[in-house]
């Protein structure tokens, strides 16, 4: 019988850890693919006599699920990150402190007031 993810229970293993597992993978996952796609992207590129130049055009809108939290914040903040817009970021109902941690850690690490809750 299928438990949490699609996978099989397991018999020596918890349920709640195989699940936490593939997400925590898949999260690892996507954010490499993210960064192999930027490591080539080009921002600023000549276009006949002028120079196409990709900025950032606004805030991005941010809402995410209650379900894994952390991995659907994580994946839906990069991509507006990488771009260099701001964001506004409505987490969950249920599980909000994932989002309230990571905007706080965020900020740490960028500028103040890119990512507001």
């Amino acid at each position: 019988m299928p438990g949490p993810c699609g996978r099989g229970f397991a018999r020596d293993g918890n349920a709640s850890t195989i699940c936490a597992q593939s997400l925590r993978w898949a999260c690892f996952v996507h954010l490499e693919k993210m960064i192999e796609g930027l490591d080539g992207y080009q921002f600023q590129h000549p276009k006949g006599t002028s120079v196409v130049v990709k900025e950032p055009i606004g805030v991005v809108g941010l809402i995410t699920p209650w379900n894994a939290p952390l991995n659907q914040i994580t994946l839906t903040v990069a991509p507006a990150l990488a771009a260099g817009c701001t964001m506004v970021l409505k987490p969950g109902e249920i599980a909000p402190l994932s989002g309230i941690i990571f905007a706080e850690i965020l900020a740490g690490a960028v500028r103040h007031r890119v990512c507001s809750i």
